[in-house]
């Protein structure tokens, strides 16, 4: 299976929080991170044409926060259909703070 690697700084998804009261950039474990992130790699996979599908992650990691440009960067390890298995690295960035409107992007694969 071709790793994920064309989606550096590529694929951005968006995703407006509704009802937070605090600023602060949602965790890498979040339901909604998650969420997205699935969004990505299933896009990404059907649009490359890959026969995989996601089936899970788990090892979900901050792996840094830099809270001056609020950007953190996590880590997970996905699980595909085919039964291979790799390390992402993606990361979560305010789009729009004032709005709490955040992306979540894959960075890397290992």
């Amino acid at each position: 299976m071709k790793k994920l690697t064309f989606l550096v700084s590529t694929v951005i998804a968006t995703f407006l929080l509704s009802g937070c009261l605090t600023q602060d950039l949602p965790k890498c474990d979040e339901k909604d991170v998650k969420s997205l992130l699935t969004q990505i790699i299933n896009e990404s996979l059907e649009e490359n044409g890959e026969e995989a599908k996601f089936i899970s992650s788990k090892n979900i990691i901050e792996k840094g926060l830099n809270k001056e440009s609020k950007i953190r960067v996590c880590s997970a390890d996905i699980m595909y259909s085919d039964a291979t298995e790799e390390t992402l690295i993606y990361n979560i960035r305010w789009q729009n703070e004032k709005k709490s409107i955040y992306e979540v992007g894959i960075v890397d694969s290992e």
